[in-house]
């Protein structure tokens, strides 16, 4: 499930690009439509085609999966999609376990751990 935190990485990325006006469209207001909901649940299906027979990946299918049917069924918290999957708290969690885990594997290939 590396493929999930490397596109919340990524999509953590891209908003906080927006925010600061750095790129030629707006990514945030896409979260207000339909097409970026309907891109969310075929990479979750695509995520649950490729990892549905790993035990390890069924939380963050499922937590994937709830997350998006919340959000469908109430518009919850803003309306917008990206609230919804990418809370700015669990964006830097997210960054910081991703570079901790770049930092092992790199602390691995140099023979230092």
């Amino acid at each position: 499930m590396y493929s999930l935190r490397w596109l919340a990485v990524l999509l953590g990325w891209l908003l906080l690009l927006d925010l600061l006006a750095l790129l030629p469209l707006s990514v945030y207001g896409l979260g207000f439509g339909t097409p970026a909901l309907g891109v969310a649940v075929s990479l979750l299906l695509l995520f649950w085609l490729r990892w549905a027979t790993q035990p390890r990946a069924w939380p963050g299918l499922v937590l994937g999966a709830s997350v998006l049917l919340v959000f469908v069924l109430t518009r919850w918290p803003s309306g917008n999609l990206w609230d919804a999957l990418l809370d700015p708290l669990l964006w830097l969690g997210i960054q910081l376990h991703a570079l901790l885990s770049l930092r092992r594997r790199f602390a691995r290939r140099s023979g230092t751990v």
